[in-house]
């Protein structure tokens, strides 16, 4: 049995550095899916040997990455070697799915963190610059809103931006690892649909503190990095669970084919508010089951 999990673990690793080769080959065409597909094969890894052994692969992975992969492959393979253990794990254990949701998401945004921020300069990114240029095709595109929407308003964006995919792209892998998973016969009982995420009071505690330090930092320490991040994580935390709400609140109306479009109100800037005191309610307070009673 040990020597099995070794030869699959190495097996995952060799496949690590065949894709980096392959990959700079191609001019790195494949990015997008190695980063998601081969979290599938880690996930199940790690859900049939655990973390001592999903560690061990995941250092080997990282390795052979860098000596074979360029610099931004090495930041997808973190985020596919973190969001696969994360899966395998949280299955394993029977965690709940938020928990997957928001561990593998920050795997994600780590990764997306190092490439824009950190590193940036190694691999030629210049964010204000690519920013401005962003900015210039919306309003050459749309130029009335240069008045309501700045170019400052646009960049303080991009944080916020990034979070948002790297929820989405947790929520991707998760929803392949699920279809892949009843393919394999493995179980995966849980169920993803948006409606069915909510946090519990303890992690509701534990936004809301996030949320609260971070506002009180901004007034000391202006808006560093780390704080903005740490606010931005707060909000969209309560904004995820505010988005479940009303996907729940549509279901039960029997208005559920409505509730693929609620994503775009992430990205109207007074509902956002909205979304995030839904959100906080809904955390705190029994309001699901007293509209289910009221409806059903």
């Amino acid at each position: 049995m040990k020597t099995n999990k070794i030869v699959q673990g190495a097996l995952i690793a060799s496949l690590f550095g065949v894709l980096a080769v392959l990959n700079t080959m191609t001019g790195t065409m494949f990015d997008s899916l190695i980063g998601y597909g081969m979290a599938i094969p880690m996930a199940i890894y790690s859900y049939k040997t655990g973390l001592k052994e999903a560690l061990m692969t995941s250092v080997a992975s990282m390795v052979i990455a860098f000596l074979f992969g360029t610099l931004s492959y090495v930041l997808i393979v973190l985020s596919s070697l973190g969001m696969g253990t994360v899966v395998g794990l949280c299955l394993k254990n029977k965690a709940k799915k938020e928990t997957m949701l928001v561990l593998g998401a920050t795997f994600f945004f780590l990764s997306d963190f190092l490439y824009f921020y950190v590193f940036s300069g190694v691999l030629g990114i210049n964010l204000l610059t690519e920013a401005k240029e962003m900015y210039n095709q919306i309003i050459a595109a749309v130029p009335s809103i240069t008045n309501a929407f700045t170019f400052q308003d646009f960049y303080n964006l991009i944080p916020l931006s990034i979070l948002i995919m790297s929820f989405l792209q947790s929520y991707l892998v998760m929803m392949l690892c699920a279809l892949f998973f009843k393919r394999l016969r493995i179980p995966f009982d849980m169920s993803i649909h948006i409606a069915t995420f909510r946090f519990s009071p303890k992690m509701g505690y534990i936004l809301a503190i996030m949320l609260a330090g971070s506002m009180i930092a901004r007034q000391y320490f202006g808006n560093v990095v780390i704080v903005q991040y740490i606010y931005f994580i707060s909000i969209l935390g309560f904004m995820v669970d505010g988005l479940s709400f009303l996907s729940f609140y549509l279901i039960i109306r029997n208005h559920g084919r409505y509730s693929n479009l609620l994503i775009f109100l992430v990205f109207i800037p007074f509902l956002q508010t909205l979304l995030v005191i839904l959100g906080i309610i809904d955390i705190f307070v029994e309001i699901r089951q007293i509209l289910y009673n009221k409806y059903q």
